[in-house]
């Protein structure tokens, strides 16, 4: 929403990022939630390739609704779409969803959730700024003090995980 009244390109990028991130974390949610609300095997291949169905064709028909947009409208109003399908989805929901906590669930390993976040922006940033500059000695110093580090989050995490889970 706050992308919508930027005022300089900053602003709108900064927006964008973390809209991003937001349209990101769904994807694995619902997948994990189809998972556990369809317990037949054929319901769930169903409700996958539904899943992905209803992904492409948004995928496909949210750049065509954004150009009628542009094209008549404000151009903010491309961001402001997405708060009427977000209003729809929270208030229809809790009524059609079905409650799917699982009550002997484990707490949430926060150490697990650090590291891991950690490893995936180092390594990422890192893998990024030797795409872009070069590797080797003329390329970025910065790639090296991003991915010796990414790697040793992503290794302290799988040491951690391997050995709080026996």
């Amino acid at each position: 929403m706050a992308a919508a009244p930027a005022q300089g390109a900053v602003m709108l990028i900064v927006c964008r990022a973390l809209m991003g991130v937001g349209a990101a974390m769904p994807a694995p949610s619902t997948l994990a939630l189809i998972s556990t609300l369809f317990r037949d095997r054929n319901q769930r291949r169903t409700a996958i390739g539904l899943w992905s169905a209803a992904f492409a064709a948004g995928s496909v028909l949210g750049p065509m609704l954004g150009g009628v947009l542009l094209g008549h409208v404000w151009w903010g109003s491309v961001f402001l779409v997405n708060l009427a399908v977000a209003a729809l989805l929270l208030g229809a929901g809790p009524v059609l969803l079905p409650e799917s906590k699982d009550p002997a669930a484990d707490r949430t390993d926060l150490l697990s959730v650090c590291l891991s976040t950690a490893a995936i922006l180092l390594v990422v940033y890192g893998a990024k700024l030797t795409a872009v500059e070069g590797p080797g000695p003329g390329g970025s110093p910065r790639s090296y003090w991003a991915l010796p580090p990414g790697w040793r989050s992503s290794c302290a995490n799988s040491t951690w995980t391997s050995r709080s889970s026996t």
